[in-house]
């Protein structure tokens, strides 16, 4: 997939990190503007089968149980928790660096799968999905946030643990202080590695390859509002966030009632005008927010021109005046 309206109009956005500017190499990750999806797994939700364990609701459980009635309400359930249409694959293609992982294990299998009411692909899939794509583009590097937990004993923690350190290898970047140490892509590159695991589990505080709660802040703006949404953005960037990463939640969140008068539609459909208003949002971002753009993401995130307005943020960075610094080295990385 092609960045354009960036450095050049050939830029692969599969490629942006590898043929970013020399000057965006030392920038810290926690301020390197990156585009990410939220509910990163929801682009395959089976609806044929139970209603995962994150739906605390007995009453939509007892009513899914119904033959007929119960295959309806899922159809309803699948349209309105589903968050992205590309498979993870696609999402990297498209320049997508951080993912957003909700995870259960089914009573009735070995497997932990991706969440959010329904049951996605199993999380091993997804491992694998990743490493192929970091072998094919060895200087591009993903943020993986694992932290929803669902029917996961400290035996499943562990086995999941594993296979993350297992299908990644070497790749996988040991956990840092993040307010003490710069961590930026030319120290990640001259070390091999492209994978940042952050787990927010007890499970993982003592393996040194986890990133861990501390690491990352993702405040929820909770509100199915655009003005509301737009408000909790600016409130929060308002100040600084020093030393650690920071997810911008360019998201709307329907309630009950939302759904209830939208039965026949989706959130796709629901949340599409909001999208040309982040994408604004974000391209003002440098002149509007103290906290320059880290993490960023969005529903149906490939929608527009809102990931390559993510990515461009990065030639203007707030420095801790408020002053616009621009990167101006635009030669590629070899």
């Amino acid at each position: 997939m092609t960045l354009k309206n960036c450095f050049n109009n050939n830029l692969n956005t599969e490629d942006w990190m590898s043929m970013s500017p020399n000057s965006w190499h030392k920038i810290p990750l926690t301020e390197l503007a990156i585009p990410g999806t939220h509910d990163s797994g929801t682009f395959h939700l089976d609806r044929k089968g139970s209603i995962s364990p994150d739906t605390n609701s007995p009453a939509l459980k007892f009513v899914c149980s119904i033959p007929c009635i119960g295959a309806i309400v899922k159809v309803v359930i699948q349209r309105w928790s589903k968050c992205q249409s590309l498979d993870i694959y696609q999402q990297l293609q498209a320049g997508i660096r951080y993912f957003d992982l909700r995870i259960a294990k089914p009573t009735d299998s070995d497997d932990v799968y991706l969440v959010h009411c329904l049951y996605g692909k199993k999380m091993s899939e997804v491992i694998e999905t990743i490493a192929t794509f970091l072998k094919e583009h060895p200087h591009e590097v993903v943020i993986l946030h694992l932290n929803h937990f669902y029917g996961m004993s400290v035996k499943n923690h562990q086995q999941l643990i594993a296979d993350l350190l297992s299908g990644f290898g070497s790749k996988v970047c040991p956990r840092h202080d993040l307010r003490q140490t710069t961590l930026n892509l030319k120290k990640l590159w001259s070390n091999g590695q492209q994978v940042i695991i952050i787990y927010e589990d007890p499970a993982a505080i003592c393996v040194k390859e986890m990133f861990s709660y501390g690491s990352i802040e993702s405040p929820w703006p909770n509100t199915p509002e655009k003005k509301i949404c737009k408000e909790f953005l600016n409130k929060q960037f308002s100040e600084r966030h020093n030393g650690i990463f920071f997810v911008c939640q360019g998201i709307l969140t329907p309630c009950a009632s939302t759904v209830a008068k939208r039965l026949l539609s989706s959130l796709e459909r629901w949340i599409k005008p909001w999208t040309p208003e982040l994408q604004s949002w974000v391209e003002n971002s440098p002149k509007s927010c103290v906290q320059p753009l880290n993490i960023v993401i969005a529903d149906f995130i490939e929608d527009g021109q809102l990931i390559q307005t993510i990515i461009n943020v990065n030639t203007t960075k707030v420095n801790t005046e408020g002053c616009a610094v621009e990167h101006q080295s635009q030669q590629q990385y070899h």
